[in-house]
């Protein structure tokens, strides 16, 4: 027998026994059929009318469920299998409680035998089961390819698996194939949009030229490799060194105060490609210069205005700011003495990026001028060693590891509104851009930037419009290259003000302050030899030899001659005088003997041997390393 539910079990005994309505099954489910068709169905006989129950004696009717329990096996197979000839037995009475208010019984009424649907051949294995309840699991598990039940199974035993055909491999593999085609949209759909992203960048950074598809391609490329490959040379000077002025402007503050387009920040890069090192030259904001056209603010000025004075403006296109870098390259050709290729203007929120993209943290080595570190009122910047930022006790330098904020904060930090630690002012601040220009080549090192598509696809999101330069787009390889090769430690900081002798000085034009040249204004030759010789990859150079040039010869002028030719080459020159006597020729001396390099190089340039000993009636400084006699 099929194990159904009290619920129902309990229905049909009171339909059966006449205590309620006739229950009504829930319709048949009609499952497709592939059976042969069935013989002619036996013609239907109504079965005979059931005699009526008598009531029992006036008393509440027990429970139904108890009244039923002697329903015998021959009233299920007569209400479930269809069984026309069997008929429901009498339920046996059971005695029940002594009634409490004594009520007369409903009668009965005639029972009436519910249609049945005429009985099926009997399967060969198994009766025939009607499917009046086929809707419910009632523990049956159909095989295949037919329509009958198998004997009854246990309800936790599992359906047996259906063969798998044609059509549903082939309808799996159109799934399939859709799934896979959609992953390689989206796919596309990326890397078209980070190659559309990548290429505006690079249109909007270079000076347009290769700006091109094929351009970015190859930028990828060298990205992903780290090769050099196919890489297009940089611009050289004749020392093969390749210089790039980096102009820092804030035009994208967004409060009122002004000044958007003054270059608060210059820092001259040179780069060497062979001998893998670089140098940073910070060029102090206020040094007075002639501007190459007369401008809004007159035709000479501080120095942070020629970049203004040349175009530069909230409403020049980027063409009209490319053309403003390339004119005000020559203003700083003439102050450091150097050729420069390239230019790039850059506001805070390149900083900002490129500092996010190595990871929103960097490492910087500070100088503060006071022993409690650094404190500036205007941006609320505080840096004290022995502190969780700047764990060390040293103050020179004071290691300090900064959130992006902090780097912000720092870039701008000068004491302008109160506070210590930069004692320099404007110039403690360039000499700290230095630092952090320092900690984002370690960092981004470290976290692989360069060779990390993520992290300049996260760099390109804040640089978009920031940036602009003269850069061509095929040198961007190039200069990722390098970017790699030249290790942080190879970066040297430049500083001519606080250089020895002293290079400039501090004076007022007309109720402004500003900085000048020691030597005079617009004269900028010592700065010039002062920064050959720091770049210089001579080892006499380097050295650092002191070299007084005497005239022997009775004519004016052949000493400072000869001294300018040795500045050029990067000696430092001391004393420019008149020898005591007239002597034949050119004699060199070695006064300290402590300087072989320059001694071998000075041997070369005039082709003498040097002397050991100061020179005769001659008494020289206790700076001076070697004397030089310009003889006739």
């Amino acid at each position: 027998m099929p194990d159904i539910n009290d619920g129902e079990r309990q229905a049909d005994l009171d339909w059966l026994y006449g205590t309620n309505a006739r229950p009504t099954p829930p319709p048949p489910v009609v499952a497709p059929r592939r059976i042969a068709p069935e013989p002619p169905a036996a013609p239907y006989e109504a079965p005979a009318a059931m005699p009526v129950v008598p009531a029992a004696p006036a008393a509440p009717a027990a429970p139904a469920a108890a009244a039923h329990r002697s329903a015998t096996q021959a009233d299920f197979d007569w209400l479930y299998r269809g069984d026309t000839a069997a008929q429901p037995a009498t339920p046996v009475a059971r005695p029940v409680e002594p009634p409490v208010t004594p009520a007369a019984a409903p009668i009965a009424t005639p029972y009436m035998h519910p249609p049945v649907a005429p009985p099926r051949p009997p399967a060969p294995s198994a009766p025939a089961v009607v499917d009046d309840y086929s809707g419910y699991d009632y523990g049956y598990s159909e095989p295949d390819d037919t329509d009958y039940y198998e004997d009854e199974e246990p309800a936790s035993a599992a359906p047996k698996a259906k063969k798998s055909t044609g059509s549903s491999r082939h309808k799996a593999a159109r799934r399939t194939l859709t799934v896979i085609l959609v992953i390689l949209a989206l796919i596309v759909s990326v890397a078209g949009y980070y190659l559309w992203r990548v290429t505006s960048t690079m249109c909007a950074v270079t000076n347009g030229e290769h700006c091109n598809a094929g351009s970015v391609i190859s930028v990828i490329n060298n990205v992903i490799n780290g090769g050099n490959q196919n890489l297009v040379p940089l611009k050289t000077d004749a020392n093969g060194r390749t210089n790039v002025l980096l102009l820092g402007t804030s035009d994208d503050r967004t409060d009122t105060g002004g000044g958007n387009w003054l270059t608060d920040s210059i820092i001259v890069v040179s780069l060497s490609q062979t001998d893998k090192n670089a140098f940073m030259i910070s060029v102090p904001r206020d040094l007075w210069v002639k501007y190459p056209k007369t401008c809004s603010v007159g035709n000479q000025g501080k120095v942070n205005a020629a970049f203004m004075c040349n175009g530069a403006g909230d409403k020049a296109t980027v063409a009209q700011l490319r053309s403003a870098l390339t004119a005000t390259i020559p203003t700083f050709e003439q102050i450091t003495g150097l050729d420069i290729q390239y230019a790039a203007d850059l506001n805070y929120a390149v900083l900002e990026a490129l500092t996010n993209a190595v990871g929103g943290g960097i490492v910087v080595e500070l100088y503060p001028s006071d022993p409690r570190g650094i404190y500036d009122v205007n941006t609320g910047l505080k840096l004290q060693p022995k502190s969780v930022r700047c764990p060390g006790e040293s103050i020179n330098p004071m290691e300090c590891g900064l959130s992006t904020d902090l780097v912000m904060a720092l870039s701008r930090a000068r004491n302008s509104d109160g506070g210590y630690g930069l004692g320099g002012g404007n110039f403690s601040r360039e000499q700290n851009q230095q630092a952090i220009i320092v900690g984002l080549l370690k960092q981004a090192k470290v976290n692989g930037i360069i060779t990390n598509l993520a992290g300049v696809n996260t760099a390109l999101q804040g640089i978009g419009d920031n940036l602009r330069s003269t850069l061509p787009a095929d040198a961007i390889p190039t200069m990722l290259a390098l970017g790699q090769e030249i290790p942080p430690t190879s970066f040297k900081s430049l500083d001519f003000v606080n250089a020895k002798p002293t290079l400039v000085t501090t004076a007022y034009m007309g109720d402004q302050s500003i900085v000048m040249p020691s030597g005079g204004l617009y004269n900028y030759s010592a700065i010039q030899r002062w920064i050959a010789k720091q770049m210089s990859a001579d080892p006499a150079v380097l050295e650092g030899a002191t070299i007084d040039v005497l005239n022997a010869t009775g004519t004016p002028g052949k000493a400072a001659t000869a001294a300018s030719v040795l500045e050029g080459l990067g000696f430092t020159v001391g004393q420019v005088t008149n020898y005591t006597t007239k002597i034949a020729g050119t004699q060199v001396y070695d006064v300290t003997g402590t300087k072989p390099q320059t001694s071998a190089a000075l041997a070369k340039q005039y082709g003498v041997k040097v002397t050991s000993g100061p020179p005769d009636s001659y008494k020289a400084s206790s700076a001076t390393d070697f004397v030089v006699i310009i003889g006739t």
